[in-house]
């Protein structure tokens, strides 16, 4: 059915237009105005209805016919990385003349486009009210949108988890991105069009609208109170960016395996391979920006405080009376955590055994807390190398703006720092302190200290959960509450670094109660606090009054 007069973007003046031509043809024939036939509305509309309809045809098949003249000469993918140095000898292969060369054709091929329009645009006759510029940036936004679309979801099908496949589909997706955002600046310069800023605009609402169905989804999930193990079952049924790349995340940074080496700040197989590192979020950077890294944090702050919460619900579970009851009596045993207690280690004895058998599943817990928190720590590091200054956007908003412009600008630079970062506001257990420590103590056993890789890595060469993880994620359940529950675990923590101390060097060492050698058992739980004190930010005089000196400068060789 051909369109009306009506259908199209036709004002009276324009109608009023195809009328008078018709009139005016009558008069050169000789004819009366006032004996005009009845036919002529119908007939004006039917053939300007004809116009109008062969020029919007033709205007709806140009984005179409632009982006494909730059697929159609293969330089869709081609990459676009600059390099700091240049050898001589290769500098023929870098300047990759046979795709300068297609790439010269299709700007040819778009400026001739170019001139068509101009062309077009000055023999519209004054019979249609049309904007190009705004018809082709309107008509470029939706073909755009839908070529991103498609891409990025075949990145979410196609993609499988193991070490390096993520990285490199992420390559070939900021290849791709890369590729198509110098081919709108192409255009910006021969159709006078902000290309570069309709393309962000472009990914940055597709990405919104996948973190949105994301958090839908964990919103859900929430409300229905599922364990974390299925949350990642349903993430793999995903078909979002988002949600395919979380589960990736999330499964090659899981602690129970992989480790996570400080000095190298990413993780690590038994094989040594490295499953994710800061290199992976520099081509996370490259494929989404900074705007897009920030997306990924909020969705990973949506998972910490529901981890958190089922944390607390479990720990408030499994502290009955009877527990209570254990941890009251090592108390009196124990007394100040300043002073060393009459009975030694054996007042921890009977409270670690428990927590060994009964408070294993707190375990993963925490550590599901800390590896979210190391992920969000390697984003914000990012986020400030690559950040910019905030100075010159705060000069242009008003003073009632000022600190909701600030607080924007600070997450896009990383500052917030995740390990100091309040998650949720809950009433804490009882003797919180003393059951924190209880729990490190009980896992102390399971590893040795690798002075090689800084850490404290598996003791039986099995796969056990990684210490780092655990011992943020500890600490960062003690960040929620009160200041005083992280001083109290510190200071009971010290206590026990005393005792272990006083059994290996003491002359009254008992193998039975450290197994291993007196010096490496001794140092485990030392490295284990003063791990906690640097990464949780304590204070230097309370690590200096619960750490003898000794231990830390043997740690420090």
């Amino acid at each position: 059915m051909r369109p009306s007069l009506d259908d199209l973007d036709l004002g009276d003046k324009e109608k009023t237009t195809f009328f008078s031509l018709s009139n005016v043809t009558r008069r050169r024939k000789g004819g009366n105005v006032a004996e005009a036939t009845p036919d002529l509305p119908c007939v004006s509309n039917f053939y300007s209805s004809q116009f109008a309809a062969q020029i919007c045809t033709a205007l709806d098949t140009l984005p179409v016919l632009l982006l494909e003249i730059f697929k159609e000469d293969g330089i869709q993918d081609q990459s676009f990385y600059s390099v700091n140095r240049i050898d001589k000898d290769k500098l023929e292969d870098l300047m990759l003349l046979d795709k300068q060369l297609k790439s010269g054709r299709a700007v040819n091929r778009a400026s001739i486009i170019s001139q068509g329009i101009t062309i077009l645009s000055r023999n519209f006759l004054g019979l249609i009210n049309l904007n190009i510029k705004d018809w082709l940036v309107e008509r470029t936004i939706k073909e755009l949108g839908k070529r991103i679309e498609n891409r990025v979801n075949c990145f979410c099908l196609s993609s499988s988890i193991s070490h390096g496949n993520l990285e490199a589909n992420l390559r070939t997706l900021s290849t791709y991105i890369h590729s198509q955002m110098q081919m709108v600046e192409t255009f910006q310069d021969l159709f006078h069009i902000h290309g570069r800023c309709i393309l962000e605009e472009i990914l940055t609402n597709f990405l919104k609208q996948s973190a949105q169905k994301v958090y839908t989804e964990l919103l859900k999930q929430k409300q229905e109170l599922v364990p974390f193990s299925a949350l990642l079952i349903n993430l793999s049924k995903s078909d979002t960016f988002y949600g395919n790349l979380l589960l990736q995340v999330l499964q090659l940074t899981d602690p129970s395996r992989s480790m996570f080496i400080e000095p190298m700040s990413g993780w690590f197989d038994a094989e040594g391979h490295e499953l994710l590192g800061l290199l992976f979020f520099d081509v996370l950077d490259s494929c989404v920006g900074q705007e897009g890294l920030c997306i990924l944090d909020s969705l990973l702050c949506i998972l910490l405080k529901d981890s958190l919460e089922h944390a607390l619900r479990s720990l408030k579970s499994l502290l009955d009376a009877s527990v209570l009851n254990e941890l009251h009596k090592m108390d009196d045993y124990l007394g100040p955590a300043t002073s060393l207690p009459l009975l030694g280690w054996t007042s921890y004895k009977n409270m670690i055994k428990i927590a060994s058998d009964s408070w294993e599943p707190l375990v993963p817990c925490f550590a599901t807390i800390g590896q979210l928190q190391l992920v969000r720590c390697l984003i914000s590091f990012k986020l400030q190398s690559t950040s910019k200054s905030i100075n010159s956007e705060m000069k242009d908003n008003p003073s009632i703006k000022f600190l909701q412009a600030f607080n924007k600008e600070r997450k896009l630079c990383g500052l917030f720092s995740p390990l100091q970062t309040i998650y949720i506001s809950e009433e804490p257990p009882i003797l919180l302190g003393r059951s924190a420590s209880i729990l490190s103590m009980s896992q102390l056993p399971q590893y040795v200290l690798d002075s090689h890789l800084g850490t404290l890595t598996s003791k039986t060469k099995k796969s056990i959960i990684d210490f780092s993880p655990v011992a943020i994620g500890l600490g960062t359940f003690l960040k929620q509450f009160h200041p005083s529950h992280m001083t109290q675990y510190v200071q009971y923590m010290g206590q026990y670094v005393r005792i272990t101390a006083e059994i290996a060097y003491g002359g009254v060492y008992d193998p039975q109660i450290l197994s291993g050698d007196p010096a490496s058992e001794v140092l485990k739980p030392a490295f284990w606090l003063m791990y906690f004190c640097r990464h949780m930010s304590i204070s230097k005089n309370l690590a200096e009054l619960c750490l003898p000196l000794s231990l830390v400068a043997m740690l420090q060789m």
